[in-house]
């Protein structure tokens, strides 16, 4: 595999950034590995230093001050059309909007695999889109029950209409004093079969103890446990 990395010209949080990336493999045996390229990736930042947040899906965004030490790690020097092309050609490619970003990419096989993004909407050609909400009510968060297990309920398709499992669970358990919105995601799944993210059947208020129990092997789970954690139930 092959770390490419491009000049340091995006501005962002006072200095200016490069694009590494990885191509999977694709020169070596002419076929790309999603989960090789994200290992490949995480494994450059930890060799420069550099913190895991800095991963951006299908790419890594590192600091000017790191460019040269990445070059001395064995990162190729390329454009940054030459890296989209390669992106595009190895499926790794994630289109999240101007302002979104990948929280977390998990791979499920060299075909399946499933992005957190910060978005509100994500324009990803091939690619099936969930978007989903973290509702929660003091120390509890509501949660979809489907086929799979426990899941987080899908979004309204129209902003001003509630989800509807909030107001059955609402009505079926007393009221609720401060339901609200903490956070809206949006997961991508690509080349991921119908099992996941299927139909939901009812929702329940679950305390956070329970829901790690439920839900902590889910890819939104981190996030939610760090919101608990810094006041989303206070």
């Amino acid at each position: 595999m092959a770390l490419w990395i491009d000049r340091p010209v995006w501005a962002a949080h006072d200095t200016l950034f490069s694009h590494l990336v990885s191509d999977g493999g694709l020169e070596e045996s002419g076929a790309a590995s999603w989960g090789g390229a994200a290992q490949e990736l995480r494994e450059a930042l930890a060799a420069a230093g550099l913190h895991p947040g800095w991963l951006d899906g299908d790419h890594a965004d590192v600091p000017a001050e790191s460019f040269e030490e990445l070059l001395g790690l064995g990162a190729r020097l390329r454009s940054a059309r030459e890296i989209t092309s390669m992106l595009e050609a190895t499926g790794q490619r994630l289109r999240k909007g101007r302002q979104g970003r990948c929280l977390v990419r998990r791979v499920h096989s060299e075909q399946e695999r499933t992005d957190l993004v910060r978005s509100s909407r994500v324009p990803d050609a091939g690619s099936t889109v969930r978007q989903q909400q973290v509702v929660t009510d003091g120390d509890r968060v509501l949660l979809a029950q489907t086929s799979d297990g426990w899941d987080l309920p899908a979004a309204p398709a129209h902003p001003a209409r509630p989800i509807g499992f909030l107001e059955r669970a609402t009505r079926r358990e007393g009221r609720v004093q401060r339901a609200h919105v903490a956070y809206s995601l949006t997961l991508v799944d690509r080349g991921v079969g119908p099992s996941r993210g299927s139909a939901p059947i009812e929702g329940r208020w679950v305390p956070v103890p329970e829901a790690a129990q439920q839900c902590g092997h889910a890819l939104w789970w981190p996030l939610v446990a760090r919101g608990f954690e810094r006041g989303w139930g206070a």
